[in-house]
């Protein structure tokens, strides 16, 4: 591993373009999971309005709410 001088436009740049590689890669893992959290209860009250017999239930948890 070489080391840059951060001083130097060359250092700065060299720090800075992992650093906001890391900052997007964080930055998307945060969304996925966030999604992920909102699909999943989405998918549990899909799978209520199918086992729901009354229809007025059914549209209920159809609609979301």
């Amino acid at each position: 591993m070489v080391l840059v001088s951060i001083n130097s436009k060359e250092g700065a740049i060299a720090t800075a373009i992992p650093a906001l590689f890391g900052l997007c890669l964080a930055w998307t893992a945060v969304r996925i999971l966030k999604n992920e959290k909102s699909l999943l209860l989405r998918h549990i009250e899909l799978e209520m309005a199918l086992k729901e017999k009354s229809n007025k239930k059914r549209r209920e948890y159809l609609i979301g709410k």
